[in-house]
């Protein structure tokens, strides 16, 4: 791969970081504004929507890691806004 190329691909990648970033501080500014229950049901509700979306996609996805790492994340969002963690 060239220069150019190279440089194209760390431009997406950036791009793709920051697009994630502004959707965790969208979802966490989102699960703040539910009461508790609300907002563990919707962190469910958004982990069952991610295993939907690994189904999609063929073959390549370590299902256990993404499942843990996204658990992991809804349930720092939670905590950190004084709710109860994912079961």
């Amino acid at each position: 791969m060239n220069q150019d190329g190279l440089k194209s691909l760390a431009r997406l990648m950036q791009q793709t970081v920051v697009k994630q970033a502004v959707q965790e501080c969208a979802l966490r500014r989102l699960l703040a504004l539910l009461p508790a229950d609300q907002a563990s049901e919707t962190a469910a509700g958004l982990r069952t929507d991610v295993a939907q979306v690994m189904e999609n996609f063929s073959g390549g996805i370590d299902e256990l890691m993404v499942d843990s790492t996204i658990t992991s994340e809804l349930n720092g969002m939670l905590e950190s806004l004084g709710h109860p963690p994912l079961g």
